[in-house]
């Protein structure tokens, strides 16, 4: 295992200050040294100021989805840990999340992250679970992380890591932290989704990129134990443009992968009526909620036109694309 030569690939605008420096920090102290340390950045776009002092600066065109790719085709090992730079990880973070691919039995793995899962209780957890966004999981829950549903939305498992398997199935995850074969990632092609980023906002490029390799016949494990922590998550939850370029995103983004990914894969017309139904309800409850919304806050009236705007601009897509 020490002798592991795998690329650390880190997605990054060159502005993450003292997180970034955190990420280096764990780097420096990982158990298992990368052979490469990639950074990938849009075009025009100046490095960070903090350094490994060996880190590779490479140049892509700008977006959530391009700049993985071009490090996916950059990287000159047969491992890739994927990394976006506001991330902080334990020294055998490494360790733990290479161990089930070199055994074979996964390609790619993820860790936990429970603090990007709704909350254990409160409105924040009950209102995804309605709209079918986030349903918490009823069974399986000791070898279940993530499981993708016919609406579109995932069921989830807020684990505590005493009481699960090692290593649990996952069908998507957050992208800001795996590690995945090269080849495997190369082979999914995710530059055939660059239409995510006809949108100001890419979302939901996690979703599509773990589905994806699902879809392929890929396995993704979540590593119970290995030791992550996303020092951004959640950060910028308050911005007005943010939130409308989401809300744009979610109409638009969501549908598309709903069509591509999960309705067009249905071998019969029985499940088909049974996706259909579980997205046009995800769809309606979404649209409803947050019209309830702009009439208690000003600031989400936007946010729902721009949701409006996604779901025409969706339907527009598929029709135009055949899908």
């Amino acid at each position: 295992m020490k002798e592991l030569e795998y690329t650390i690939s880190i997605r990054t605008v060159g502005k993450g200050g003292e997180k970034y420096q955190k990420l280096l920090d764990s780097i420096k102290k990982s158990s298992i040294q990368p052979k490469e340390v990639q950074i990938i950045l849009p075009e025009g776009y100046r490095p960070p100021k903090e350094r490994l002092g060996y880190e590779q600066f490479l140049y892509s065109p700008k977006g959530m989805v391009s700049q993985r790719v071009f490090g996916g085709k950059a990287a000159n090992t047969d491992y890739i840990l994927f990394l976006d730079d506001d991330v902080e990880f334990a020294e055998d973070f490494v360790e733990k999340m290479a161990r089930p691919i070199l055994d074979g039995i996964c390609e790619c793995t993820i860790p936990p992250q429970l603090s990007m899962l709704p909350p254990e209780h409160g409105v924040r957890k009950i209102i995804p679970m309605l709209c079918l966004n986030m349903v918490p999981a009823m069974f399986n829950k000791s070898t279940m992380y993530t499981k993708v549903m016919k609406s579109g939305g995932s069921i989830y498992n807020r684990i505590d890591k005493d009481k699960v398997e090692e290593y649990l199935t996952a069908e998507t995850a957050a992208g800001p932290f795996f590690f995945i074969k090269r080849d495997v990632f190369n082979d999914m092609r995710f530059e055939e989704e660059l239409w995510l980023e006809d949108c100001d906002y890419a979302y939901p490029d996690d979703l599509v990129m773990f589905y994806k390799l699902v879809t392929l016949g890929y396995r993704i494990k979540c590593v119970a134990k290995a030791e992550v922590l996303h020092l951004d998550a959640g950060s910028g939850s308050d911005n007005g443009k943010r939130g409308c370029d989401v809300s744009y995103a979610w109409g638009r983004n969501w549908m598309i992968f709903w069509k591509k990914f999960i309705y067009n894969r249905q071998t019969n017309l029985y499940n088909k009526l049974i996706s259909l139904g579980m997205y046009k309800y995800n769809e309606y409850m979404n649209t409803i909620i947050l019209w309830v919304e702009t009439i208690y806050c000003r600031s989400k009236k936007q946010e729902f036109k721009e949701r409006m705007k996604g779901l025409k601009d969706g339907k527009e897509y598929i029709k135009k694309n055949n899908l």
